[in-house]
Order: C-alpha cells, then structure tokens, then sequence
C-alpha cells in the first residue's frame, strides 16, 4: 500500500511539474477507499499544503479540506511551483 501511494504521489508530482496549472481529481473507486485517501492526506495535510491547495468536494461544491470531514472526492492544484521542483530534484537524487 505504501508502495503504491509513493507510485501515485511521484507521478502526481511529474504532471504537476509538465501542466502546472492543471488539477487533478481524486476519487477512490469505493467510499471506503475515498475515506483511505482523506485518512492520507489528514494526517500528511502539513506537508501536502507546501506543495498543494487541496480541496474537498461534497456533491459537486469545492472547500478547501479540512481534516477528518467527509469527502466525496478531492482537487489539488499547485501551489507552489519551487517547492515542487525541489521535492523533484531531491526524489531524483535518492
């Protein structure tokens, strides 16, 4: 499962480094794989908010997350490019 995870996060990473003004659109294929991913990301939020904005989508309204709320799904938008390019470069050097 973790393995998977730093799969997903890496190539979330290298899109947001070739479309920088894109989103991207998470939803599990389960509502408990949904709670999973909100589960993830509550506990990383500090760290994910260097990078991302992150929102929750309940129905089809957008608020920036808040831990521990339930979501039907979620949008990350870049943030902040530098750090991005740094969290790359770092990866890339391991």
């Amino acid at each position: 499962m973790e393995m998977v995870m730093a799969t997903v996060i890496q190539i979330v990473l290298r899109f947001f480094e070739k479309y920088p003004s894109k989103m991207v659109y998470i939803e599990g294929s389960t509502p408990e794989r949904t709670r999973l991913y909100r589960i993830i990301m509550s506990r990383e939020l500090l760290e994910i908010e260097k990078v991302f904005t992150v929102y929750g989508l309940i129905g089809n309204n957008p608020e920036l997350f808040v831990k521990n709320l339930n979501y039907d799904a979620f949008v990350i938008s870049l943030r902040n490019q530098n750090n991005l390019l740094k969290l790359l470069y770092e990866n890339d050097n391991q």
